[in-house]
């Protein structure tokens, strides 16, 4: 699942031109871990499929010889699994799309408002048509059929 995740946040990085030294935390969590986090940060009392925490300390983005930490992304397995699901596609390509998704909230898009959802969601689009499918090889190696 990793590989899924750091092809997600490498594909939206490049897509953004980011090219100083970055690390970003992802989380994989179950939907009670996710609802908690939703309800206590958005006010939202149901879990979601992915949130992200961006870095808020100006500072720490600039420290010289250190990469720059973006924040956190949070993805709620259970939710994701249930998405792909009714989508039509393979769990991995979920899990891709999400950490595109958190990868951008990072990186400043916001999805709040219609305008915003539009313009993030065809940054997404964009990002996602770049990629193509996962090597077979490499989905043996995680397991999947």
């Amino acid at each position: 699942m990793s590989r899924w995740v750091r092809r997600g946040v490498r594909a939206a990085l490049d897509a953004a031109r980011v090219r100083a030294r970055t690390e970003t935390s992802v989380a994989i969590i179950g939907d009670a871990a996710m609802r908690t986090l939703n309800r206590t940060y958005r006010t939202k009392d149901h879990p979601t499929d992915v949130l992200s925490f961006a870095e808020r300390d100006p500072a720490a983005l600039r420290r010289r010889g250190e990469p720059r930490f973006l924040g956190d992304i949070v993805i709620a397995l259970p939710t994701a699994r249930r998405q792909a699901r009714r989508a039509g596609h393979a769990l991995r390509d979920e899990i891709t799309m999400l950490a595109v998704h958190g990868t951008l909230h990072l990186l400043g898009h916001d999805d709040e408002t219609d305008a915003g959802n539009h313009r993030m969601l065809a940054v997404q689009d964009r990002v996602l048509a770049g990629l193509r499918p996962a090597p077979r090889q490499e989905q043996r190696d995680l397991g999947v059929p």
